[in-house]
């Protein structure tokens, strides 16, 4: 068993979306489990961009207080490069954009920290998918299946409350 890879971990929902089989009902279990998540601390993530402006100044306190424990309850791992051109996140409504470089630190400290197989962890490894994917052999389908998860809630909430499974 590879322990560097993201369904081997076991750190929060990342275990699961980074298998290459997720049913409907997979989708709508890790749904309701990231909304959850996402709900008790002020902190979601969303595919692509907003129209709205950026806050570029967190804080290494800021993000330790805030988007770390939303890391530990969902167990997001991302490369600079793939928040700042798909993804985007925010707390308490407002938008944050992180460098490649320094989202890349970030991700490093917090793997370093909760021990997660395949260290030292570096903020090059989390610098771009290509460094990910060379130390997390199964990054790309966690992302592909992060990306949908995501879509799905867009579409949720676009279109009001139903079944999460559709």
């Amino acid at each position: 068993m590879d322990n560097r890879k993201i369904q081997n971990s076991g750190i929060g929902l990342s275990k699961k979306l980074a298998r290459g089989d997720l049913s409907q009902t997979d989708y709508a279990e890790l749904l309701k489990a990231w909304t959850k998540a996402e709900d008790e601390l002020g902190v979601s993530l969303s595919c692509g961009f907003s129209e709205k402006s950026f806050d570029l100044d967190a804080s290494e306190e800021f993000v330790r207080e805030r988007i770390f424990p939303f890391l530990d309850k969902t167990g997001l791992i991302l490369s600079g490069g793939d928040l700042q051109t798909m993804f985007e996140i925010s707390v308490e409504g407002r938008d944050y954009l992180f460098s490649y470089r320094e989202w890349g630190a970030y991700m490093a400290e917090w793997m370093t920290e909760r021990n997660y197989p395949g260290g030292p962890w570096d903020y090059l490894n989390f610098y771009m998918s290509c460094y990910v994917t060379a130390k997390i052999p199964d990054y790309d389908q966690y992302l592909s299946n992060l990306h949908e998860l995501l879509e799905k809630k867009k579409k949720l909430q676009q279109s009001g409350p139903q079944d999460p499974a559709r």
